[in-house]
């Protein structure tokens, strides 16, 4: 993860974004080291609990480039 930034929009919401590099692929370790297989952009809404916990209401993963290598989710 490069530039997180949280942003309290409310006292029991904050959005978050940051840009995600994926250099991992599913398989065995270990595994070759390689350039990253997807950079993607990444924004996330947390909102507080009745019980004072976080947990994330949404999360939207936007590839901003990508090779031919399977990733999962």
């Amino acid at each position: 993860m490069q530039n997180f930034r949280a942003v309290p929009v409310s006292p029991d919401r904050v959005d978050c974004n940051y840009v995600m590099s994926l250099y991992a692929a599913d398989g065995e370790g270990v595994l070759p080291s390689r350039p990253a297989i997807m950079i993607a952009d990444v924004r996330e809404t947390v909102v507080r609990q009745a019980d004072g916990g976080w947990l994330y209401a949404l999360r939207t993963l936007r590839p901003l480039f990508r090779d031919d290598t399977p990733t999962t989710g």
